[in-house]
């Protein structure tokens, strides 16, 4: 960024991929650290979400449950909404039977809502928290 700044070139945005945990605090510090590292432009989150990269493609070994991942949404998307350096995010699309991003999926298996996707279609600029009382379903 120091060159592309030497040189007067126009940077919007700095792109960022995310798929770390489902701590919040990390997530948080590692923007900010992305964020003062390259000159405090503007980030543009294009595809984040919790992921478990060690799965051996077995859906069941899968380590974030629904719960961490859903309270992490909650505290991650109106923190974002916030942060006047974040230009935009989108949560990265993962299908419920992904082995390595099934409890971050936003669609179940039959194209509903997950309790997810219903908590990232309620963030809006108008009601920046969302619904905080959306919660996992319990199975019967």
């Amino acid at each position: 960024m120091k060159e592309a700044d030497k040189r007067r070139y126009r940077v919007d945005y700095i792109g960022v991929h995310w798929y770390g945990g489902t701590n919040a605090e990390s997530f948080k510090v590692k923007l900010k650290r992305i964020h003062e590292k390259y000159g405090r432009r503007p980030l543009l989150i294009t595809e984040f979400a919790p992921a478990d990269w060690k799965t051996g493609g077995d859906i069941h070994k899968h380590k974030h449950k629904p719960e961490a991942v859903l309270a992490f949404m909650k505290e991650i998307l109106p923190w974002m909404e916030q942060q006047d350096w974040i230009a935009g995010y989108s949560w990265f699309l993962f299908k419920i039977d992904s082995p390595q991003g099934t409890s971050s999926a936003l669609f179940d298996i039959d194209g509903n809502l997950t309790a997810c996707g219903k908590f990232y279609r309620s963030v809006t600029p108008q009601n920046p928290k969302g619904d905080q009382s959306i919660e996992i379903e319990k199975a019967n």
